[in-house]
């Protein structure tokens, strides 16, 4: 009679694979800083809240439109504003970064396919501590929230 031998190996951890990070980005958010996403596609929105809060951030909330946004920071003060300029409604992301930031100054990351040069300046002039063209990867979106929050 011949001996079989079975080596068993651990089964191996099923669920979604790790966030890719910046290597400097490895730790979670410490305190849960609180991020208010103001973009109006609903898939963009949902990718970027999963993104976010399995990467430790607190998002507030994700906004279609400016004046939304504008009523949501008043009982929720953001630590960071990601914002499309596109919007649903009478307001741009521009225009509600503008209402917002006298008010809340804090970081703000434009994330938007519109970056023609009259757009750009607009968003230049309110000082962004970055602007993403879309399509952007994970890797880069978490790097940048990173960054900002940093400082």
């Amino acid at each position: 009679m011949q001996a079989i031998y079975i080596w068993a190996s651990p089964v191996p951890k099923m669920g979604p694979p790790p966030l890719p990070r910046a290597v400097d980005d490895v730790a979670a958010a410490p305190r849960r800083s609180r991020i208010l996403v103001i973009e109006d596609d609903p898939i963009v929105s949902l990718a970027m809240e999963n993104l976010l809060a399995d990467a430790g951030y607190l998002v507030l909330a994700s906004c279609a439109g400016g004046e939304a946004a504008l009523r949501l920071a008043e009982h929720e003060p953001p630590d960071l504003i990601l914002a499309d300029v596109k919007l649903a409604g009478a307001m741009d992301g521009v225009d509600a970064v503008a209402a917002l930031l006298p008010r809340y100054r804090v970081p703000v990351i434009f994330v938007t396919a519109h970056t023609d040069a009259a757009t750009r300046a607009r968003m230049t002039a309110l000082a962004p501590a970055e602007i993403l063209a879309k399509p952007i990867s994970d890797v880069l979106l978490l790097h940048a929230v990173a960054a900002a929050l940093r400082g």
